[in-house]
């Protein structure tokens, strides 16, 4: 029998701040959810301002502009207060939080589509090239 043994317990990391690690914690926590949320919202009213001084009143404009901001703020926030209530070490409520900032990347071409007509014109003709690309060769089959 060795006189040296592993043990889990010595390998426990308890904080000598206490409570006011708690308090770091969550001013860590209010600080990574409030930051990209006021730049977002603050840049965003900017925009809607500075499109309707210079160019007029554009509908379009604006429904781009509030749409992806909103569908930042609702793939933002799941994930903020995931990541603020549960616990950092739990690996399955990261990868929720995470899953939901993928709503983002997944839906702003959506709105891109819906609202800019440039967009839809590419991607109407990217997809019309790409289905006469392997519909000539099928039928050349």
């Amino acid at each position: 029998v060795s006189a040296f043994r592993y043990d889990n317990v010595s390998l426990k990391c308890f904080s000598a701040l206490g409570d006011s690690a708690t308090f770091v914690k969550k001013v860590g926590e209010g600080i990574i959810v409030g930051i990209p949320s006021i730049i977002c919202f603050a840049a965003s009213t900017g925009l809607v301002f500075y499109i309707q001084r210079h160019r007029g009143i554009c509908p379009r404009s604006i429904f781009l502009v509030w749409g992806i901001t909103g569908i930042f703020f609702l793939s933002f926030i799941p994930y903020a207060i995931i990541l603020s209530v549960l616990a950092l070490e739990d690996r399955h409520a990261r990868r929720i939080a995470e899953f939901f900032l993928y709503i983002n990347v997944l839906a702003n071409p959506i709105v891109f589509y819906l609202t800019l007509n440039s967009f839809k014109e590419f991607v109407n003709n990217k997809c019309q090239r790409f289905y006469q690309f392997w519909f000539r060769r099928i039928n050349e089959t």
